[in-house]
């Protein structure tokens, strides 16, 4: 029988995988044991060992270890008819206002108390859904909802997964970070995050620190879900991210940037920026040569498995010059822009 306190603990999906979404690991030894799950296959992420019949002892709502036996007088969720794996974590999530709205203008239809709401609404159905642990990748709130939630979970306020979060979008003006998507003749005061020089982006920077932000969001390049921006186009200049990667590592701070063309994912790996968000649109092919591309892969593997969403950027079988190198790394990684046997748009060509 689960005990009503514990039962939020672990998720019941239809599914053969059943996840436990406790939030951490306690020191072994340290808490009293309170409950165990015996699992029918636990998986060790690390090792990539699958053992049977394992127990997962709890203590204060943590895992306090693995044992093969039973623990004497606590509690026993029985999942042994079940796999049982760690949380997931989300790495690049939006977690205030309805994710069903995804209209241009639905963060001006909504209070920040009510996007807040929303909020504890879609943090449960992560936890719900086994995730553990999000990084909020930025919000347009001027209240920074998404820092309140963080907070609140930590201080055991609210159900939901451990959050680090980025504050608001360093945009410049009619930028992919920019809300105001009216007529200019309603045009909205001028936001805080709306940095159109080197010393504002400092500014911008310096007011998600003040209020608590992890991490630092930048707009490097227009987005897809504004009227205003071409995701193609870089927004922030080299010299903007400069400087807010400056203002934020001198702060402890990390800086994350929204990245899909070219020009801007180059730009903003060059300013040194910690990772980039999305990489997708025409950027894998073009920054290659100059070895952006790689530079980031080496943080953000991520990046090389982004789909372009250029619909002249085909991936096609290796052209006749890396063929005819014998380099079999070389030929693998190969692009050309058409399906013919030509070296013309070879990434390699010239290195």
């Amino acid at each position: 029988m689960v005990r009503p306190e514990l039962r939020w603990q672990f998720v019941f999906p239809c599914t053969l995988l059943f996840l436990v979404v406790v939030t951490g690991s306690a020191q072994q030894g340290s808490e009293k044991v309170t409950a165990a799950i015996h699992a029918g296959r636990l998986i060790d992420v690390r090792s990539g060992r699958v053992t049977t019949n394992g127990y997962i002892t709890i203590a204060k709502g943590r895992i306090a270890g693995v044992s093969e036996s039973a623990p004497v007088g606590v509690p026993v969720v029985d999942l042994s008819r079940f796999t049982v794996l760690p949380g997931l974590i989300d790495c690049h999530a939006h977690v205030l206002g309805n994710p069903k709205d995804q209209s241009s203008a639905s963060g001006l239809r909504m209070s920040s108390p009510q996007k807040a709401i929303w909020g504890v609404h879609n943090l449960q159905t992560w936890l719900d859904h086994g995730f553990t642990a999000i990084r909020d990748a930025g919000e347009d709130d001027l209240g920074y909802g998404q820092l309140a939630l963080r907070d609140s979970i930590e201080k055991g306020l609210i159900r939901g997964p451990r959050m680090v979060s980025a504050g608001n979008f360093v945009s410049v003006n009619g930028g992919h970070g920019d809300a105001d998507v009216l007529a200019s003749d309603q045009e909205l005061p001028r936001r805080p995050n709306i940095a159109d020089t080197v010393d504002a982006v400092s500014v911008a920077v310096r007011r998600d620190i003040k209020y608590g932000a992890d991490w630092i969001k930048l707009m490097a390049t227009g987005g897809v879900m504004d009227p205003i921006s071409d995701y193609r186009v870089q927004e922030l200049s080299e010299e903007q991210m400069v400087r807010a990667v400056e203002v934020a590592h001198r702060a402890g701070k990390k800086v994350m940037a929204h990245a899909e063309g070219a020009e801007g994912i180059k730009a903003a790996v060059r300013a040194g920026v910690d990772s980039i968000e999305h990489g997708t649109g025409d950027g894998r092919r073009r920054c290659a040569p100059d070895g952006a591309t790689r530079h980031v892969a080496g943080s953000n593997p991520l990046l090389l498995s982004a789909r372009s969403a250029d619909r002249n950027f085909t991936r096609t079988r290796s052209c006749q010059l890396c063929q005819r190198s014998g380099d079999s790394e070389r030929t693998r990684a190969c692009f050309s822009s058409s399906p013919g046997p030509s070296s013309e748009n070879c990434l390699w060509r010239g290195r």
